[in-house]
């Protein structure tokens, strides 16, 4: 057991000094994504939630974040469980990139989680008219109409009244 023991503080120890170097790159250029997706990846393998958490809400700070940095932090979020910081990156992307059909219909999906239907209903009204206007283009593309209809995720809207006049356009 004392063996156990020694090893675990050993690979703390080693595992410290990998890390430290990333933190350094990290604190000197605070608005790279690729170093801090990496840091906040590698703190979330060694089950590090709080200093993965930490990293990325000091990155989430930076206003001028493009669409691939929002989606990675979203799907950061996702992965640590932290559904209200995933609804306010979700928010955010649908501003800089409001075509993006999948960004609104994801962010309808944790509005409802977070118990927001009017909200969804509204990012639903973006989602699925985007949708259904690209299946008309691209008619093999991703249907988020008829997702919407056997998603779990939307039983709670579904018989909302502008739920089903939104999905008969």
């Amino acid at each position: 057991r004392g063996d156990n023991v020694n090893l675990a503080a050993q690979y703390v120890a080693i595992l410290d000094k990998l890390i430290e170097p990333m933190e350094q790159q990290v604190k000197a250029s605070p608005s790279n994504a690729q170093l801090v997706f990496g840091l906040v990846s590698v703190y979330l393998q060694h089950k590090r939630s709080p200093d993965a958490l930490r990293v990325l809400d000091q990155f989430m700070t930076d206003p001028k974040l493009d669409a691939l940095s929002l989606l990675t932090a979203a799907q950061a979020y996702a992965q640590m469980g932290q559904v209200p910081k995933l609804a306010g990156v979700l928010s955010r992307l649908v501003q800089l990139d409001a075509n993006n059909a999948e960004a609104w219909f994801d962010l309808a999906s944790v509005q409802i989680s977070l118990g927001k239907q009017d909200e969804a209903m509204q990012s639903l009204n973006h989602a699925l008219p985007l949708s259904t206007q690209r299946l008309a283009r691209q008619p093999g593309a991703k249907d988020l109409v008829a997702i919407a209809l056997s998603d779990p995720r939307f039983a709670s809207i579904r018989l909302r009244p502008e739920f089903q006049k939104l999905i008969a356009k």
